[in-house]
């Protein structure tokens, strides 16, 4: 079975939770009409069951009696509020859940209190909780592990595609393997210029922290002083994710969200830094900067870890952490 390429709606802050803008870019939809869409979760890698995050997209909903029990490859795609398509990653391998498999993770969300902070989470954007479809194959219908995703190295890639263009609807198409190709390969270079003629940006509203930082980041902080001791970490302090203080050293910690390891790093590195260098701070000597977040640590992540530490000399260190994560990882 080849790949399907399926449409997710609209998020800006990479899927872990919902922004209240996928409403403002649709029409006649179930989006348009709740304010959001149930795959708004799809890469919230904090919450797994056994390894294994459970989600929803609507592309398999629509065809789920004939693929419930098999796996499929995907490829995700969106439409921003200015109609331009992103590809957004690849899925390899996803398994189509059987309803009893939903209703065993709809049943776990509701004891870990998973499903009370999707609520909250949607009241935080706009009020809109009550449209939250509490039944099993509404909220999961596909599980699979962290590692089964790839992203492209932006984040999101812009699409220039026919193919592309002409599909958006929330339906699996069948993918050519030629066009496959073209949207997994990554952006090539061009001998022309970049356009700097002034475009418009439609305003995008302004969101509210996801609270699945807080809850990793107290997460840690338990699994932490249980292994240190409870004087020997602090929270927020500075500014700081998380500071911890033992006889050998200081490590600075900054938790991140985004599920894969290249963003979270991106969107880190440049903090981490501030705090542990930047003139006015305190200097500490023996100083280790540790980015944590639900991404899986792949090869190419490690090596870009290490040349960072070998050619900048930075101790620095990435690594993987959800909520299921029972031993410290530092």
């Amino acid at each position: 079975m080849g790949p399907y390429l399926a449409r997710i709606c609209w998020n800006s802050k990479n899927w872990v939770g919902p922004t209240g803008e996928a409403a403002r870019c649709e029409h006649n939809s179930y989006v348009a009409e709740a304010g959001f869409g149930h795959e708004e979760w799809l890469f919230n890698f904090a919450w797994q069951l056994g390894g294994k995050h459970y989600a929803f997209l609507q592309p398999v909903a629509n065809s789920h009696q004939r693929l419930a029990g098999k796996a499929v490859d995907l490829l995700l795609f969106t439409i921003s509020p200015n109609a331009q398509r992103y590809y957004i990653a690849e899925l390899s391998g996803a398994e189509v859940v059987h309803e009893s498999d939903a209703r065993t993770a709809l049943r776990e969300y509701r004891q870990r209190g998973w499903l009370r902070q999707m609520s909250e989470q949607l009241d935080l954007v706009g009020n809109l909780s009550e449209h939250l479809v509490c039944d099993a194959l509404s909220l999961f219908n596909i599980r699979f592990t962290p590692e089964q995703v790839r992203f492209p190295a932006s984040g999101m890639a812009p699409v220039r595609s026919k193919f592309v263009s002409t599909r958006s609807r929330y339906v699996l198409y069948p993918v050519p393997d030629a066009e496959a190709e073209k949207l997994t390969r990554g952006r090539r270079p061009t001998t022309g210029t970049l356009p700097t003629d002034p475009t418009k940006r439609r305003a995008q509203p302004e969101t509210t922290v996801d609270r699945t930082h807080n809850a990793l980041q107290n997460h840690l902080a338990e699994l932490l002083r249980a292994k240190y001791g409870p004087d020997t970490v602090s929270v927020e302090e500075d500014w700081v994710d998380l500071t911890l203080r033992t006889n050998a050293c200081t490590a600075i910690v900054e938790v991140k969200t985004e599920p894969d390891a290249r963003l979270a790093i991106r969107s880190a590195l440049g903090q981490i830094l501030e705090y542990a260098y930047y003139p006015t701070r305190e200097r500490q000597k023996q100083l280790e900067l540790h980015i944590v977040s639900p991404a899986p640590m792949t090869d190419e992540v490690s090596r870009y870890v290490q040349i960072l530490s070998d050619t900048v000399g930075l101790r620095l260190s990435y690594h993987p952490f959800s909520l299921e994560t029972q031993t410290c990882p530092i």
